[in-house]
């Protein structure tokens, strides 16, 4: 599940923590916000070698950072906003898929929200998940968390209200990147009425990818009966979420974000093609994007397949104090 770094190159990345190291030792007031940008390097430098690493390290680092600035209120510029959107982004994944507490609290997720209209960048841009999406993905993350808790106690009985509201809402999601006829503009080619259209279709198929995960993600985290037959429910929404990631172009960058939403629904299909399907879309974004989370994915669902078991046990059996999943 790894992949592996020149001695160069490890030299490099030791130094670079190192440094960074010292520099949190000595944290003052907001002049400490520029120590995000190499959290973050180093958190996409870790994302070539594996899925698997110590992802909570790096966000506990930069969570530290942000309270010793002053929380998010902090956040004065776009740059700022958009880099803590990432680790809101990463932190969540990794919840979603750990099921266990999340670093970052609401309060980060909520000011972000705010300023998003206002800024240069969106959730979308940044993760290819519409913000709306992200808000319920990031709900979900909390919301297994707090059923597992639920789950390992006698006398706790977990709500199952927050869940179907949620589902309602991922159902009545209405798409803001439906394709729509414009009018004619003399002043743009044919060719790039087109592109234009091509570009569009990727955005509605991955907001769409997204969309179908999360209803998977409820019936596989929150619905599963280990002694009844997988629901339909499931198998359709396995389904529609890989014929969605399959409508995205590979030419575009869209299609890459969907590494998570292909976990997810590979781990929860046995068609064949399907399977084919999944293993070649993690070939290819391996190859051409060198992140070895892409090769990381065909190893757990080869056990999965093998073994037959719940995903989310497979993943719990791997999981080590110090080490994380990261699948977005």
């Amino acid at each position: 599940m790894t992949s592996n770094w020149s001695d160069e190159v490890v030299e490099h990345r030791g130094k670079a923590a190192q440094l960074l190291e010292n520099a949190l030792r000595t944290i003052q007031s907001q002049n400490s916000l520029h120590l995000l940008e190499p959290i973050l390097i180093l958190f996409t430098l870790d994302c070539t070698l594996s899925a698997t690493g110590q992802w909570n390290t790096h966000l506990k680092r930069a969570h530290s950072v942000l309270q010793a600035c002053g929380g998010p209120n902090s956040l004065i510029a776009p740059r700022q906003r958009s880099q803590v959107g990432m680790l809101l982004w990463w932190d969540a994944t990794i919840t979603l898929v750990s099921r266990r507490c999340p670093i970052f609290d609401r309060s980060y997720l909520e000011y972000c929200i705010r300023w998003e209209k206002l800024d240069e960048w969106s959730f979308f841009d940044l993760t290819g998940c519409p913000q709306e999406l992200f808000v319920l993905l990031y709900n979900l993350s909390e919301l297994a968390q707090q059923s597992e808790i639920a789950s390992s106690m006698t006398w706790l009985t977990f709500n199952i209200t927050p869940i179907i509201e949620a589902e309602e809402k991922l159902n009545q999601w209405q798409n803001k990147f439906v394709p729509l006829p414009q009018d004619q503009n003399l002043d743009i080619s044919d060719e790039d009425l087109e592109r234009q259209l091509h570009e569009q279709q990727d955005r509605y198929h991955c907001a769409e990818a997204w969309r179908c995960a999360l209803i998977l993600y409820i019936e596989s985290v929150f619905k599963r009966d280990s002694s009844q037959r997988r629901s339909f429910s499931l198998t359709l929404m396995a389904r529609k979420t890989l014929d969605h990631i399959r409508c995205c172009r590979r030419t575009s960058q869209t299609q890459k974000q969907l590494l998570l939403p292909i976990f997810l629904a590979g781990s929860e299909t046995y068609d064949n093609d399907m399977r084919n399907f999944v293993k070649d879309y993690c070939l290819y974004w391996a190859e051409k994007s060198r992140y070895s989370m892409f090769s990381s994915v065909p190893m757990l669902l080869e056990e999965i397949w093998t073994t037959d078991q719940w995903w989310g046990a497979i993943i719990d059996s791997k999981r080590k104090a110090s080490t994380q999943l990261l699948l977005g």
